[in-house]
């Protein structure tokens, strides 16, 4: 008996919380109805996910709640026009829903969550809002050289954002930087936006399109591809994803300043992007070759036919990246061809030409390296630093010129990082060969080299390298005796 009591007290209690937390989650409000109807009360908000599917709302504390769908309702606002909720329309979502309003103006921004968070644009004289795609997948992408994972991230919010908001070209490289579309940054964007309405509005200089003659089509398949010349001579690309749908225009445009009522408007790139953002939207079930599109800077015939080409032959991702493997070595092998500027002394430094080559180990070849090479020339020897003493006549008759000397480096390196800049550090020995004879035919000494690469693409970097080389106190030994020299070398990279 005595738990019986215990736990319908404990009931009671749970049940009296939770009506009185139930009496706290409504908040002041008011609703907006089919017939435009403003009726103020009280709105449930004790659950932030439902309220973009139903409005729970009350007249009065004591009133009945009654629940208003999208339907029913056409806006409802929380708390002193803090939060308004309004019902709009879009086909990318299935039912009607209630809208967040994030930003009123030319152009509104609205929120919606449906298992993810859910960006739309709308302007004013619309009566659909836009949705801002966005999608992020990660897979290993073959650069020619290794396979490494990247992040590939759609760009279709961009095409979007630059449709609806092409008469502010300005606005174009503040929306590139939207990598990821959130609240905080498409705000921001809107907001200047609609800021700008009545202070910067350039004028379109684009020139209307005239053909001269009929679109010519340039390839056929999966997507079709078409170019129209116009009265002044210039190319405007158009893609057809299917037979018998429309035509969809590349747009492409070289940014130019504008001069506008006195006020000089600075370009902010060489030219416009749209005809990516376009590409990338109709090529969403092809996602390895994004990277191709990015490369198509300028619009022309010969880069986009080969992106269609790729397109129309592409089946999936396994395929793709089976065709497109560069058939390699195991070993990743750098070469570095360059110039050693070698310093004995101050006085009397000299030039070699010759080449390194790097061998990157099988299970680290990111940082590891086995580094060697090659330098011929002529130089003193250790016989000419025995016995040539110009300011000696104790020597005359112990003569030996400079002789053919064979550098090869024998060291490990390791590269600190896969970045742009990228430093290492090689540690190990220079083998000397002297065409001389025997024990004046070799010698070992110990280096430590650091230097950086600095990546001027894929398969090209210019290679800096500090080399200091030390005197050992037996041919073997790695422990340096006395500084011997030091040296600069110089050279240029090439990944085979």
């Amino acid at each position: 008996m005595k738990i019986l009591r215990q736990t319908t007290t404990l009931l009671f209690l749970i049940a009296g919380l939770s009506g009185l937390y139930s009496q706290n989650s409504f908040k002041p409000g008011k609703i907006i109805t089919n017939n435009n109807d403003t009726i103020a009360g009280l709105i449930d908000t004790s659950s932030d996910s439902k309220l973009y599917k139903e409005c729970q709302f009350k007249k009065q504390e004591n009133s009945q709640v009654l629940i208003y769908t999208p339907v029913s309702l056409r806006a409802f606002i929380i708390g002193n026009d803090k939060r308004k909720f309004v019902r709009t329309s879009n086909p990318s979502i299935s039912g009607e829903v209630f809208f967040e309003v994030l930003c009123e103006g030319s152009i509104n921004l609205y929120y919606s969550v449906n298992k993810v968070a859910l960006f739309f644009i709308q302007k004013k004289d619309e009566t659909t809002a836009h949705y801002l795609p966005y999608n992020r997948t990660e897979r290993y992408v073959d650069n020619g050289y290794t396979k490494r994972l990247k992040i590939i991230e759609t760009t279709n919010h961009l095409d979007t954002l630059k449709m609806l908001m092409n008469d502010k070209p300005f606005l174009y490289s503040e929306i590139d930087k939207i990598q990821r579309p959130d609240k905080k940054n498409l705000i921001e964007i809107v907001s200047k936006y609609n800021l700008n309405s009545s202070i910067f509005q350039p004028q379109n200089d684009r020139k209307t399109i005239v053909s001269s003659t009929q679109p010519e089509l340039l390839r056929t398949g999966k997507m079709n591809l078409y170019v129209v010349t116009d009265s002044v001579a210039e190319q405007h690309f158009y893609i057809q994803k299917g037979s018998g749908t429309k035509l969809i225009e590349l747009p492409y445009k070289k940014m130019k300043d504008i001069n506008y009522h006195g006020l000089l408007i600075h370009s902010y790139s060489n030219h416009t992007t749209n005809h990516m953002d376009t590409l990338k939207k109709y090529m969403f079930d092809a996602l390895p070759l994004y990277p191709s599109i990015e490369e198509i800077r300028i619009t022309a015939k010969n880069n986009l036919q080969k992106l269609i080409d790729e397109y129309n032959s592409y089946t999936d991702e396994k395929t793709y990246v089976q065709k497109h493997t560069l058939k390699r070595l195991p070993l990743n092998i750098d070469i570095v061809p360059g110039l050693n500027f070698l310093f004995s002394s101050l006085d009397n430094p000299t030039v070699r030409f010759g080449s390194l080559i790097d061998i990157g180990f099988i299970h680290s070849n990111k940082h590891f390296y086995l580094k060697s090479g090659l330098f011929v020339y002529k130089s003193f020897t250790p016989l000419t630093d025995r016995y040539y003493d110009p300011a000696s006549a104790e020597y005359e008759y112990h003569y030996y010129p400079p002789n053919t000397t064979f550098k090869i480096p024998l060291q490990i390196e390791y590269r600190f990082s896969e970045k742009p800049i990228q430093p290492l550090l090689s540690v190990g020995y220079n083998l000397y060969l002297f065409n001389e004879i025997k024990p004046d035919n070799k010698t070992l000494y110990p280096v430590i080299s650091p230097g950086l690469n600095i990546q001027m693409g894929s398969r090209y970097s210019v290679r800096l390298n500090i080399e200091l080389e030390f005197k050992n106190e037996t041919l073997v030994s790695y422990i340096p005796e006395t500084f011997k020299r030091a040296g600069l070398y110089f050279g240029l990279q090439i990944k085979l």
